[in-house]
């Protein structure tokens, strides 16, 4: 059975349990024919050291390095950037001493993620996939910036076995940056199979409108929502707006 490593920059933590929830969903779907193992590294406020925890959630070990950046002076930034990639030292540590020699690496969430999987193959020689959910790339977000940056992420997809953008018009975006790999698959997020099952419709007088997301205002524009249903309640009432989730709001 192959091996693989999920190497990821957003995923459920002790600080936030929706955070990159989509990619834990996404390792247990893989998971049903490889072996996986998730390593995670995430900045901690609170820490003078490193602390280590490590889980099992439905059937796949989870590898939590919380490292610290809570520090002053001029070379705080980069402490902070070292102490990240002690991090990922200390995790990839544990994983060798638990006997788990992974096949292929798979990174969620450029830029800093596909970059460790870039020097964990020059290390390991262990190929790595990437899988891209960010929507910097597209237009109308218009985030991805900085020389820096889109140097090393160029070289980043460049070096990957494959990438795999979340819709088409990710990968679209993606390649007017310039970010070329001649293996790129849309690869949609993965749904719970319990969605799956057939449920019958309840009578209902009026039309619902569902929203379900982590009410993050950047990302899933709830303020959007929001305006938009009152303008719509102005010229009718027979719908109401249902919002799930959870989030600092």
């Amino acid at each position: 059975m192959m091996k693989v490593l999920f190497l990821s920059a957003w995923y459920p933590n002790k600080y936030d349990a929706m955070s990159g929830l989509f990619v834990r969903k996404h390792a247990e779907a893989v998971s049903k024919c490889c072996d996986v193992k998730v390593l995670y590294v995430h900045p901690d406020k609170s820490l003078n050291d490193f602390q280590i925890s490590v889980s099992v959630e439905n059937g796949i070990t989870e590898i939590f390095i919380y490292y610290p950046v809570n520090l002053l002076g001029t070379g705080n930034m980069f402490t902070k950037f070292y102490n990240y990639l002690k991090a990922y030292h200390i995790g990839f540590k544990i994983v060798h001493k638990s006997g788990f020699s992974p096949d292929i690496v798979h990174a969620n969430i450029l830029t800093r993620t596909g970059f460790i999987a870039y020097l964990y193959k020059k290390w390991k020689k262990v190929p790595y996939v990437i899988t891209e959910h960010w929507s910097r790339y597209l237009p109308i977000r218009n985030s991805y910036r900085g020389l820096f940056r889109k140097t090393l992420t160029k070289l980043v997809v460049k070096n990957a076995q494959a990438v795999f953008p979340v819709s088409e018009n990710l990968r679209t975006a993606m390649l007017n940056h310039k970010l070329k790999n001649p293996n790129y698959t849309v690869i949609s997020n993965s749904v719970d199979p319990c969605f799956a099952n057939e449920i019958k419709p309840q009578p209902r007088i009026k039309k619902r409108m569902l929203h379900v997301s982590c009410f993050d205002e950047l990302a899933k524009n709830v303020r959007g929502i929001l305006n938009a249903t009152y303008e719509l309640s102005k010229k009718r009432t027979d719908f109401e707006l249902v919002l799930v989730g959870n989030g600092i709001d």
